[in-house]
């Protein structure tokens, strides 16, 4: 049982969203993606012990993705000011060097 300010689930449509207080304060709300409340339960549980640690939860940082051609999958950002950082992972036609 969570207790007021500790955020909460809500489904809009047939989507169910999970809300949460962040560092700031500001009530931040996103979506599970999933039509399954208990996907919206662990996404919330999973926020809320990511800020007791003092950390912003993953999922309320935007991801910026770009691809790279045959030889690598993604390249993705996380945040505003974050550096790129490449999830490289070579086609079986690509030799790496």
């Amino acid at each position: 049982m969570r207790t007021p300010g500790e955020g909460g689930l809500e489904r809009i449509g047939q989507i169910w969203y999970y809300t949460f207080y962040n560092l700031n304060g500001k009530q931040v709300r996103r979506s599970s993606k999933s039509p399954l409340k208990s996907v919206a339960l662990e996404m919330l549980l999973r926020a809320q012990a990511e800020l007791r640690k003092g950390t912003e939860p993953t999922a309320t940082r935007k991801l910026h993705t770009r691809t790279c051609g045959k030889s690598c999958s993604t390249i993705t950002r996380t945040g505003a000011g974050s550096s790129w950082a490449a999830k490289i992972r070579l086609s079986p036609d690509v030799v790496a060097i």
